[in-house]
């Protein structure tokens, strides 16, 4: 008998008809085209947000128009569905956890929880600094959903009382260079590298993200229902300015940058992207998957997401890094 399951329904999301667009909507990603003229593309919510026994994500286009993306699917069951508590009822407190199952995940989301305040101080510089008005919106679309992810990690940290508690509030306090992953003491050098760390690292952590759906700790799968489409929007968004700065002249002249300024950032950050995941052998990394936190191992989500962002790579037409040059991690 299959578990139940919790549907979501997202808001509907439509582009205003009045809203400039020189290239239109992009209908794979679901977020607003290129604009080589600086034209702001606005994105409307519907204010309808509906709860049933399990949550489908729906992105509706203006009537007579393609729908935007074909009906997406995140279940959420009740029970445990991989690994060695499979079948059980999902975890919903830090009571119910054995001690070892308790240290993996607190590790899980004190990283977590550190990517994003410190994604936040990389991004903080640039707002307003983007070329054109929708950069400027978006980038500080950004740096407010990884600040409220952020947040949403330490309440779960101080569910796990004094010890969370200790942690959420260090984390209040890291700046660069004190930041638990070293992509994350790393600054921005200029708007080319913003959508370069944009394109790889929010990649990454959408991948990171993906392998926590539906996992076996019931409050973190429910945040991974909202989550994991905001990192996909971040990444988005890099990937097709990083795009636009290689093929749009126009864009590229806005941003004052070239196709090797695009190479450039793609070598600084393929690496650091790389380091990101991890040792290939972890017993932390088994320990996760064994208890249902994750679905893959650290060099699994590694190689997923350079399939991934390979591909990507090659086909805005740039050359892919070596995958061993600059590594620290492996």
């Amino acid at each position: 008998m299959n578990s139940p399951t919790l549907k979501i329904h997202l808001p509907t999301v439509r582009r205003q008809r009045n809203a400039p667009s020189v290239n239109g909507f992009d209908r794979e990603n679901g977020v607003p085209g290129s604009l080589g003229d600086g034209g702001l593309t606005r994105i409307l919510l519907s204010d309808s947000l509906s709860l049933e026994s399990g949550f489908t994500t729906i992105l509706r286009s203006p009537v007579g128009e393609r729908p935007l993306r074909e009906e997406i699917t995140m279940s959420i069951s009740r029970s445990v569905v991989w690994g060695d508590l499979l079948g059980m009822r999902k975890i919903e407190t830090v009571e119910q956890m054995p001690d070892e199952y308790k240290t993996t995940l607190l590790k899980i989301i004190y990283a977590l929880a550190s990517t994003e305040f410190a994604s936040v101080e990389q991004h903080q510089p640039w707002i307003n600094q983007g070329p054109t008005p929708e950069d400027r919106y978006i980038q500080a679309q950004i740096a407010a959903d990884e600040a409220h992810q952020g947040f949403v990690d330490c309440r779960l940290l101080r569910s796990f009382g004094p010890e969370g508690e200790e942690k959420a509030a260090t984390l209040l306090k890291l700046r660069m260079g004190e930041h638990p992953l070293a992509a994350f003491n790393v600054p921005f050098e200029s708007w080319v590298d913003v959508c370069g760390f944009c394109f790889l690292l929010d990649l990454v952590a959408w991948h990171h993200l993906r392998g926590m759906e539906n996992c076996s700790y019931a409050p973190l799968a429910r945040e991974m229902a909202t989550m994991v489409h905001e990192e996909k929007f971040h990444a988005s968004f890099g990937a097709r300015r990083i795009r636009d700065i290689v093929r749009n002249p126009a864009y590229a002249q806005l941003c004052g940058a070239t196709k090797e300024d695009a190479q450039r950032t793609v070598d600084k950050w393929y690496p650091q992207a790389l380091d990101t995941f991890g040792a290939s052998e972890s017993k932390f990394s088994e320990l996760a998957v064994a208890y249902g936190i994750r679905r893959w191992g650290n060099e699994a989500l590694r190689q997923m997401f350079r399939q991934d962002i390979d591909a990507q790579i090659e086909a805005i037409g740039l050359k892919v890094p070596d995958p061993e040059k600059g590594r620290r991690i492996h």
